[in-house]
C-alpha cells in the first residue's frame, strides 16, 4: 500500500520504502485524505448528472470521472506544494473553493426531494405570471371596450325609458300613446341597442381573444420552465433554508460536515507537522543551494585568475592611491 500512496501523492516508491515509519504513516494518511474528496466528488458528479439533471448513464459516468480527475489533480497539487505564505494562501482558498462547490453539489442530491416541491412552486408561479402578463397587456383595451359597451348600454335604457314615459303621458309632450315622438324615442333608442350589441360582441371576442392568449402563454410558460436548471435549484435550495427554520439547521450542520470533508487535505496539510524525512530532504536542499551560492562565489573569483598575483594586487594598491591623491587636490 506504500508504493500506491507513495505515487497517490507524487513521491517515488523507490525512496519512501527506505523512510523512517513516522514518514511513511504520513504518506499513507495524505493518501486517505486525499481520496476522500475525489470519491466524493465523483459520486457528487454522477448523482447530480443523474438524479438532478436528468442525464443519461454514460454522461453522468463521463462527468463524475473528469470531476473527480480535476479534484484529484487539484488536492494532488495541494498536498504537494511547499512554499511560501502567499502560496499556503493560495492554496487554502483554491481548497476553500472546491470544497464550497461540492457541498452544494451534494446538497443538491440530498435535498433533492424538498427543492422538487419548490420547484414546482415556481412553476405555477410562472404559470401564474404569464397569464397575468396578458391580461396587463390587455387591461387598457378591456377597460376602454367595458366603458364603451357600458355606455351604449345606458343610452338604450335610458332610451327604452323615456319612450314609455313619452307613451304614458308622464312626460315629453303630455300626449298619451304610442306618438310619432314616442316612435321617435323608440327607434333612437333601437339604434342605441344596435350600437350596444355591437360593442358587447367586441368586448366578448376581445375576452375570447385574451383567455385564447392567456392559455398559450401559461402552456409556454409550463413548456419552458426547466424543472432541472441547476442554478434555479440552487436558488430553490436557499429560499427553503431561509423559510423553514429547521430545515436551516439540518442544512447548515450537514453541509459543514460536507465542507469539513472536502476541505479535510488542506487542514491536514497545513496542520500536520513535517516528518524526520521532510526534515532531512529540507536540509538537504538548503546545504546544496549553499553548495550553489558558494560555486557561484569561486567562479566570479577565479574569472580574471591575473587578479590573484601579488604583483598585480599591489598594481592595482598603488594606481588606487594615486587617484586618491589627484583627487584630494
Amino acid at each position: 500500500m506504500l508504493k500506491f500512496y507513495s505515487r497517490l501523492i507524487g513521491e517515488d516508491p523507490k525512496i519512501t520504502k527506505d523512510y523512517y515509519p513516522g514518514s511513511k504513516r504520513k504518506i499513507v494518511l495524505l493518501g486517505n485524505v486525499l481520496l476522500i474528496p475525489v470519491i466524493m466528488w465523483i459520486l457528487m458528479g454522477f448523482l447530480v448528472s443523474k438524479v438532478v439533471l436528468q442525464q443519461t448513464t454514460t454522461v453522468a459516468v463521463i462527468t463524475a470521472l473528469v470531476l473527480g480527475f480535476l479534484i484529484f489533480l487539484i488536492e494532488r497539487s495541494i498536498v504537494m506544494a511547499r512554499g511560501n505564505r502567499w502560496l499556503v494562501a493560495f492554496r487554502i482558498v483554491l481548497g476553500l473553493v472546491t470544497a464550497i462547490l461540492g457541498s452544494v453539489g451534494l446538497d443538491e442530491v440530498v435535498f433533492k426531494n424538498d427543492i422538487d416541491k419548490k420547484m414546482a412552486e415556481y412553476k405555477k408561479a410562472d404559470i401564474k405570471k404569464a397569464g397575468e402578463d396578458v391580461d396587463y397587456e390587455y387591461s387598457i383595451a378591456l377597460r376602454d371596450a367595458a366603458e364603451e359597451v357600458s355606455s351604449w348600454k345606458g343610452k338604450w335604457q335610458n332610451g327604452k325609458e323615456e319612450t314609455k314615459v313619452e307613451s304614458d303621458g308622464k312626460g315629453g309632450t303630455g300626449n298619451v300613446g304610442y306618438g310619432d315622438i314616442a316612435k321617435l324615442k323608440d327607434r333612437y333608442a333601437e339604434e342605441d341597442k344596435v350600437e350596444y350589441l355591437r360593442a358587447k360582441k367586441s368586448l366578448e371576442e376581445l375576452e375570447s381573444k385574451i383567455a385564447a392568449e392567456k392559455l398559450d402563454a401559461q402552456a409556454k410558460a409550463e413548456v419552458d420552465f426547466n424543472d432541472h436548471a441547476l442554478l434555479i435549484r440552487i436558488k430553490a435550495l436557499f429560499d427553503l433554508v431561509q423559510t423553514d427554520p429547521y430545515m436551516k439547521w439540518i442544512y447548515i450542520i450537514f453541509t459543514a460536515f460536507l465542507f469539513l470533508l472536502e476541505f479535510i487535505v488542506v487542514i491536514i496539510k497545513t496542520t500536520t507537522k513535517n516528518s524526520i524525512d521532510e526534515d532531512k530532504e529540507l536540509i538537504q536542499e538548503e546545504m546544496r543551494r549553499v553548495n550553489l551560492e558558494l560555486l557561484k562565489g569561486r567562479k566570479q573569483q577565479y574569472a580574471r585568475p591575473q587578479d590573484l598575483l601579488p604583483e598585480v594586487q599591489g598594481a592595482k594598491s598603488l594606481v588606487s592611491n594615486q587617484i586618491a591623491r589627484m583627487n584630494l587636490l
